[in-house]
This record gives structure tokens, C-alpha cells and sequence, in this order.
């Protein structure tokens, strides 16, 4: 049976900013570079005009007839359903906390409307207009907001506030707002940003139970009847992380995706529906096979460690997610719905310029957390809260303190913070990406000042030439060969990054990819993340490309 629509079971407390509260708020430092604008709007509102589909593997406006849209934003985590690790939630008498433990702790300690209304207070503190207000003076165009079905089923009734006060404010900020189902009924995953954990794998049952599954079919069709039409949502991503504990997706998850989209079909053909792969491109399936269309096919990556993984240790993760999307081919548009670079500046700025290279849609993991790192751009230190212990009086209080007012803005050690980071890469332009296709060839290399050749193992520029085989991998990066069978290198293991041919076979370290650059070619090593340039021997060491070595392909029969 179809739920009726509950609209107001609570007072509207996300509160907009008056000038006493602005002025409290850091003004975050202006960047120097400056980027494009992302409006979807001249008018600084959301309007009918900026409806997003899919157009092949683009994203346009104007219902997919107008011009592309690339979208870049961030997540809203921790807002509507809480994280233990990133929240400022502490349990000293109990298990490790998530969303529905805590709502039931409060209900069990003082009753259901008043855990109601203490998660409103929360929500109040934690996102305010100049949430908004700084998301777009990043440049950015969307904001992904995670939400469970406890957000939206109150007490056995659909009530949409939660989603519609956000949604609303987004307009009126000219954002886009991606709705992203983190907890379905009874959790999909099992894990804490479903908003409940379930530590046995033989115990998430979602995908064999068919209550749960209904209900959450129903509340996706109920939720494409309230916003059909609104230009303000970019696109419904139907399930987050979707595989048992993370584990992998396959059939049996699709199968599951496919009646989602059915009923989301039924109601609606114009909205953009997002599946979602646990972890890469394999674990998709060709979207021919279930007929899905206007779709965007989404991953996450999290690459190494959270405590300053290197761009050596991370490039290679993240280009493994583009070559894999662009050996599947699946022709629907890429989204990287969640990703964080930790503590190495470098590496953003890396990942960044691919995923303006590539044209790849992102949304970063997160806007603000409780502790000082960069998996958010803004870094709280606020009391923690006790749910078990605490009195009601100290929770109030202590929930004031998620305003971004009290927040800092994470920096890393050059002293640049993320935001600018950030700011500083967000286009609406796609950069010059990699080259598709050179043919196989047999070639000398050239170079201004001669000609590539090894010697003693070590690569570098010499009168005489060299004969290599030029190498297209079906990935879209390159491979190069010797006459004597030995592949170029990237030798990670020193900080110089030098190439040498010591392997005879190729892996992601033989691998490189090649840009076009005025009437000459640059390349870049896929696990280094660098360009490659020139003093004494070649080496994979150029962050910017601003000094690459410019070479052309000169071939040979």
C-alpha cells in the first residue's frame, strides 16, 4: 500500500543567516587564479531552463539540448544522518554509534518527538545559508546530499521536509542538488553510512528481502512524484555504496537497480538516474542490458591511507578507475560521487586536472567533519557529544557547536587551504585530455636537442637514434618497447622518478600517457602522476607540465 504524504511533522529550523551570524563566519581567502563560473543560471536561480539529461555521454541543460553541463561539488555528509567517526558523537557505554542507534537512544531516553526535534536542532547549526553561499563561491554547481529513509519516513508517513528545506536553498544559491540514498530499509550495506551497522555479512539481507526492497521502491517512486520536473535536482543515485560491506556489486545488485529504475520510469522519463559501482567499471553492467537510459554510471575511490598518501601511491588508483571506464566503454557519463586525497596537496591538484581532463563529473567527500584533516574542507573541534550520558540540556547545548562559524578551514603544509584548492581547479571547461589513439608504429623520438636513447639503462638525449615500438593499450594509456624487448619504466622507488627499461613486460609502471601539446607531444607516467622532463636524464618529476619534454614521433618501417 502507497503511503500518504505527512508534509509538516516539525518546525522549519534550518535557519537561514542574519549579518550577526555572517559576520562570525571566516571568510574564506580569496584564490589567486580565480575559475570559471559553474551557474547553471545568469539569473543566480535554479530555473526550467536548466533541467539536466543525459545527451550520450554528456550532461546538458535545457533537458539535454543545451549546452554541457559538467557537474562539480561536494558532499553534504554527516547533515542528514550522522558518521561516528567524523561526527561529533562519542559513546563511552556502548557499541560505536550510528544514526539509528542514536535516534533510538533518545527515543528511549525522552520519547520520539523530542529525538525529532533534537536531530532538528542539529540540522540547524550544521547547514545554514552561508553553507550554501560558500559551496558556490567555490565555483561549484552541486552539492551530493546524503540521506536514509529515517530522514524522510516519519513515524509510518513520507514527509519530504528534510529533502525540501535543503532543496530549496540550493535554488536560491543556484546549486544542483543530487539526492543520494545512503540507507535504504534494513541497510544495503551494513556499514555506518547506511545509518546502521550490521556487522555479519550473512545477516544484510537486503537483496533477498522483498519488504525492504519494496518499501524502498515505493519511497523512490514517491520521491519521483514530489520533485518531477524540478530543475533543482541533477539526478537521483538510487543506492550508495551498494555491495554487502563493501564488497563487490554484481547481477544480483543490478537486478535490484533495474526495478528501482523501472518504478522511477513509470512516473518519470526525464530524470537522470545514477548506479553506482562497488568498486570499478567490471562491476557495472552495459547499460544496454537492462535498457537503462539517461543514466550516469558513479564510483568512489579511496586510495592508500588517510595520513598523507603520496601521489605515487594514489595516481595509479585513480587512473585506474578512467582506463577502466574507458575500456568498458558503456557510453553513459562518469561520476566519481565520492573521493578524498587526504593530506598531499599534490595529488589533489593530480586528481583534479584528470577529472577536468577526462570529463568526469565529482562531488568530493566532504564539505565539514568533526577533526582537523582534509576529508573536509572545513574542520570543527566541538564538544563531543554523549547520547548515552548526557542530559538533554547538554546536548542542546553541545550541538551548537557543528556551525561552520566555529569551524577553520583545513590547510595543508604550504600553508594553501583545500577550499582554494579546490576553488582553484573547478571549471566548466574539459582540459586537453590525453590522446585517444596513436597508431602502433616503430619510431625514433625526437626531441629539440636530438634523440632519445638509453644509456647504461638510463634514458636521455643523444646525437644518435634509438628505434622504440609505440604501444596503444587499450586503456588509452601507451606503452613504449625496445628493439632488445625491454619496456620504459618509471622507477617510483626514487624520488626523481626515473625512467629506465628494466621491466620485459608492461604493468601500470610501463605505462604513460601522451598529450598533444602545440605540433608536439608531452607525456605523463600513469603511476607518478607527473610529466616528464629532461636535465640529464628523463625523469617523471614535472607536477604542472609547465617544464614537460616536448617530443615528436617520428616513425620508421
Amino acid at each position: 500500500m502507497k503511503k500518504k504524504f505527512l508534509w509538516i511533522v516539525l518546525p522549519l529550523l534550518l535557519t537561514s543567516c542574519d549579518p550577526t551570524i555572517s559576520n562570525s563566519i571566516s571568510t574564506p581567502p580569496t584564490s589567486t587564479n580565480g575559475s570559471n563560473s559553474l551557474k547553471p543560471s545568469e539569473d543566480g536561480v535554479i530555473t526550467d531552463e536548466d533541467y539536466l539529461k543525459v545527451d550520450g555521454e554528456l550532461v546538458k541543460n535545457q533537458s539535454g539540448t543545451g549546452e554541457t553541463v559538467y557537474l562539480r561539488g561536494i558532499n553534504a555528509g554527516d547533515y542528514l544522518l550522522i558518521e561516528q567517526w567524523m561526527a561529533p558523537f562519542t559513546n563511552q557505554v556502548g557499541p560505536y554509534l550510528d544514526h539509528k542507534r542514536i535516534s533510538d537512544i533518545f527515543t528511549d531516553r525522552f520519547g520520539y518527538q523530542t529525538m525529532q526535534e533534537l536531530w532538528a536542532l542539529y540540522r540547524s547549526y550544521f547547514w545554514k545559508e552561508v553553507d550554501f553561499q560558500n559551496i558556490a563561491d567555490m565555483g561549484m554547481n552541486v552539492i551530493r546530499l546524503p540521506f536514509t529513509y529515517m530522514n524522510v519516513d516519519i513515524d509510518g508517513e513520507y514527509d519530504f521536509t528534510q529533502l525540501d528545506d535543503f532543496v530549496d536553498l540550493a535554488r536560491e544559491h543556484n546549486l544542483y542538488v543530487i539526492l543520494d540514498l545512503h540507507g535504504a530499509y534494513g541497510s544495503q550495506n551494513g556499514k555506518d553510512h547506511s545509518g546502521q551497522i550490521i556487522d555479519n555479512i550473512e545477516d544484510i539481507d537486503f537483496y533477498t528481502n522483498e519488504e525492504k526492497i519494496g518499501k524502498t521502491i515505493d519511497l523512490w517512486e514517491a520521491l519521483t512524484e514530489h520533485y518531477l520536473g524540478d530543475p533543482t535536482i541533477a539526478a537521483f543515485d538510487i543506492l550508495n555504496e551498494p555491495g554487502e560491506l563493501a564488497g563487490s556489486t554484481s547481477e544480483r545488485h543490478w537486478k535490484v537497480f533495474d526495478r528501482i529504475y523501472d518504478k522511477i520510469r513509470e512516473v518519470d522519463q526525464d530524470r537522470i538516474v545514477i548506479f553506482e559501482s562497488c568498486w570499478d567499471a567490471v562491476n557495472l553492467p552495459d547499460p544496454s542490458t537492462y535498457g537503462w537510459e539517461n543514466c550516469m554510471y558513479s564510483y568512489h575511490n579511496y586510495a592508500g591511507t588517510s595520513s598523507g598518501t603520496a601521489i605515487t601511491q594514489q595516481a595509479p588508483s585513480y587512473n585506474s578507475k578512467f582506463s577502466g571506464a574507458k575500456k568498458a566503454d558503456y557510453k553513459v557519463p562518469n561520476y566519481m560521487g565520492e573521493f578524498n586525497c587526504y593530506e598531499d596537496e599534490e595529488t589533489w591538484n593530480y586528481v583534479m586536472r584528470r577529472y577536468n581532463e577526462e570529463g568526469w563529473h565529482y562531488t568530493s567527500w566532504t564539505y565539514k567533519i568533526d577533526g582537523s584533516s582534509a576529508w573536509g574542507i572545513y574542520n570543527l573541534s566541538p564538544e563531543k557529544i554523549e547520547p548515552t550520558l548526557d542530559d538533554i540540556d547538554t546536548i542542546r547545548e553541545k550541538m551548537s557547536g557543528v556551525d561552520t562559524s566555529k569551524a577553520t578551514l583545513h590547510k595543508f603544509n604550504s600553508g594553501k587551504t583545500l577550499f582554494d584548492v579546490m576553488k582553484d581547479s573547478v571549471t566548466q571547461e574539459k582540459l586537453s585530455a590525453p590522446v585517444d589513439y596513436l597508431e602502433n608504429m616503430n619510431c625514433r623520438i625526437t626531441t629539440d636537442d636530438g634523440y632519445l636513447f638509453f644509456n647504461d639503462g638510463k634514458l636521455t638525449v643523444n646525437p644518435d637514434a634509438e628505434v622504440f615500438s609505440l604501444i596503444y593499450n587499450d586503456d588509452g594509456t601507451y606503452s613504449i618497447r625496445t628493439n632488445e624487448g625491454k619496456y620504459w619504466r618509471c622507477n617510483t622507488g626514487d624520488n626523481s622518478n626515473p625512467i629506465d627499461n628494466s621491466s620485459t613486460s608492461a604493468s601500470t609502471w610501463e605505462k604513460f600517457y601522451i598529450y598533444k601539446r602545440g605540433d608536439a607531444y608531452v607525456l605523463s607516467s600513469y603511476n607518478a602522476g607527473r610529466y616528464l622532463s629532461y636535465s640529464d636524464q628523463v625523469n617523471a618529476d614535472d607536477i604542472t607540465g609547465e617544464n614537460a619534454l616536448l617530443i615528436n614521433f617520428e616513425e620508421i618501417d
